[in-house]
């Protein structure tokens, strides 16, 4: 039943009493008796419930009233809890102002900070020094940003953090950190800049992200990042113009010529996709303008390439097991001395290209298919 039903329904009780008064003063009577208790019951909605202050100052400057509240404060707006060692409570401005160890909890958010302040009205909090926003979830794990300075606005559920910025997601061992960034707790999309970096930390390997802007749309499991990206992980480095990575999927989309370097071998292309199993690399799709550069055996020299429309780049176990180059192939095998051989060098073009790699990472298998054109040399020692 709401407060304005029983209001009502003691209007009409007050109403039946005053049966002997005249018609319009009853009316007169109950329509003061409603706005009294209207009044009250907002004022009442308004108003602070105060569990613990060691100390309790009023004080009136002008229009103003300020309450004063030392040590071990804790008071209630609502159903949110503010705890701090100080707290200072503008009446007429409806503004608190909060100071040391300072707590605001609602639900599974919590909000910490040195100093904050809240602006009842906008339904607006600002903190400032060592703040720190933590959500909780249902699975018992938790994200946590942390920042110089962090705004939150209530009723719209966006965080703003500023200077010093950090993130950290428990769930997927998510870190993140930047100069400023923004998050909205509803629509679970945010973005950082000024420097942002992103990493993923795995068992066995890892995976940073740097760009000038990286987006986050958190209902989908997507990131964005924007101009200058460059990713890491333990046996590769990319650097692009443009990344959207599907963290659910596995799926990584690099844009902008994207250009790869590892220690067997280098790669470009007009857009790329890797695909990403149990945290490791697992293929990579090559697509226009596709060039790989590699040696016969890691860590020796690129003599090697291969041209074609399109390159897929297999993975086993963190070892490299097959290039398949397709369209316009074009190749360049080298092969270093062994025994009583001198060194051979194939060239050929054709429409499909096989290169099956061994345990130990070496060349194995070529196989050219398809409108196959080429000049092989192979010459022994006198």
């Amino acid at each position: 039943m709401s407060i304005y039903k029983r209001l009502a329904e003691k209007a009409l009780a007050v109403a039946h009493c005053l049966t002997k008064i005249k018609p319009i003063s009853i009316c007169i009577f109950a329509f003061i008796f409603i706005f009294i208790n209207i009044y009250a019951a907002k004022a009442e909605q308004r108003a602070y419930r105060l569990v613990n202050a060691d100390n309790l100052q009023m004080n009136k400057y002008s229009n103003e009233y300020i309450t004063n509240l030392r040590g071990n404060v804790v008071f209630y707006y609502g159903k949110t809890q503010f705890k701090a060692d100080h707290a200072e409570i503008y009446e007429q401005q409806k503004t608190v102002i909060l100071k040391g160890n300072v707590r605001i909890k609602e639900d599974t958010l919590t909000f910490y900070s040195d100093t904050a302040y809240y602006y009842r009205n906008d339904e607006y909090i600002k903190g400032i020094g060592n703040c720190t926003v933590r959500e909780d979830h249902s699975d018992n794990s938790y994200r946590e940003l942390k920042a110089k300075q962090i705004e939150y606005y209530r009723e719209r559920g966006d965080l703003q953090a500023n200077n010093n910025v950090s993130i950290y997601e428990q769930k997927d061992n998510i870190r993140a950190k930047c100069g400023y960034a923004q998050y909205n707790l509803k629509t679970g999309y945010g973005y950082l800049v000024r420097q942002p970096l992103v990493w993923q930390l795995a068992k066995d390997d890892s995976l940073s992200i740097k760009a000038e802007k990286i987006e986050l749309f958190k209902d989908i499991g997507k990131v964005i990042a924007s101009f200058d990206v460059e990713t890491r992980n333990n046996d590769m480095r990319t650097e692009s113009d443009f990344l959207v990575y599907y963290y659910n999927e596995g799926r990584a989309i690099y844009l902008g010529q994207p250009l790869f370097f590892t220690e067997f071998g280098d790669a470009n292309a007009e857009n790329v996709t890797v695909y990403i199993k149990d945290n490791k690399v697992s293929q990579a799709v090559l697509q226009d303008s596709c060039k790989i550069v590699f040696s016969e055996e890691k860590g020796m020299e690129k003599k090697n390439w291969i041209i074609g429309d399109k390159i897929i780049v297999n993975w086993e176990n963190d070892k490299l097991k097959s290039f398949t180059a397709m369209d316009n192939v074009s190749t360049f095998i080298w092969q270093d001395q062994k025994k009583k051989q001198l060194p051979m060098h194939n060239a050929a073009t054709s429409d499909l290209l096989d290169i099956i790699f061994n345990d130990e990472q070496k060349v194995e298998i070529i196989n050219l298919k398809s409108q196959v054109k080429g000049k092989y040399a192979f010459k022994r020692k006198k």
